[in-house]
């Protein structure tokens, strides 16, 4: 199956093995847990409700407008996941940011190979890192409302940290 994306998408995904796919999903789904539990029912403060708004009409959010934004989030907005638009954009704020966390934990397992040797050391820290940055104030606020484009923004950049 990886030699098949692999060949599919033309990079490497030699290092990627089941058991470190395993951790990431985990990593994965305890985060999307407590974002999901945590998250907020409807509209919160600051820029809630005016991203909400312009994701179900695909109209234009104060500068600079976040064009990429409003189009993911108008798609996942139209999913059938919740009967309220405004948890279905919550739930993608807390599905992006917990899919960070998974790539960011197979990005810092591939960094530390060469400083630490034993795998379930190198397993164990590269979940403990993963899972403070995740659970820190600031990540687990943006994770639980839809106020701003941060946790997309944390998604690229994860996957673009991955795919180097």
């Amino acid at each position: 199956m990886v030699r098949k994306i692999s060949s599919v998408l033309g990079i490497d995904l030699s290092s990627l093995d089941r058991a470190n796919a395993l951790v990431a999903c985990g990593v994965f789904l305890t985060t999307l847990y407590v974002y999901v539990t945590t998250m907020a029912p409807t509209l919160s403060f600051w820029d809630c409700g005016e991203f909400i708004t312009v994701a179900t009409n695909l109209g234009i959010p104060h500068p600079p407008g976040n064009p990429f934004f409003v189009m993911l989030a108008h798609v996942f907005g139209a999913l059938p996941l919740a009967a309220d638009y405004a948890v279905r954009i919550n739930l993608f704020a807390a599905l992006t940011s917990a899919a960070c966390a998974g790539l960011l934990f197979l990005v810092a397992d591939r960094w530390m190979r060469d400083v630490v040797p034993a795998r379930w050391a190198r397993l164990a820290a590269a979940v403990a890192g993963v899972l403070v940055s995740a659970l820190t104030w600031t990540v687990w606020s943006q994770s639980t409302v839809n106020e701003k484009v941060y946790t997309v923004s944390m998604l690229s950049t994860a996957l673009v940290l991955w795919l180097g």
